[in-house]
Order: C-alpha cells, then structure tokens, then sequence
C-alpha cells in the first residue's frame, strides 16, 4: 500500500519536472525523494 504511493511520488517529480529548475541553475545532481506515511510507519525512496 505505502509503496505505491511512494513510488507514485517519485512519478509525480519526474512527471511535473521539478528537477528541471535546479538543473538549469547548474546544479549537477538533484535528489529526489518519494516519502509515503501509513500508521507508525514510514517508508522513503531516494532516486538521482
């Protein structure tokens, strides 16, 4: 359940380009981070 959604928040920044920015203000490498909630427990993705 958790990671769907998490997964669907790494899709989200990819699809709406918000790497995109900070890329062209030179930045060589930006983070993105996919973080989903269910209960107590957290689940986080990291992708460059």
């Amino acid at each position: 359940m958790a990671r769907g959604e998490r997964d669907e928040a790494i899709r989200q920044i990819e699809d709406r380009q918000y790497a995109a920015e900070l890329l062209d203000d030179g930045y060589e490498v930006v983070g993105k981070y996919g973080i989903a909630f269910c209960g107590k427990d957290c689940l986080v993705k990291f992708e460059d």
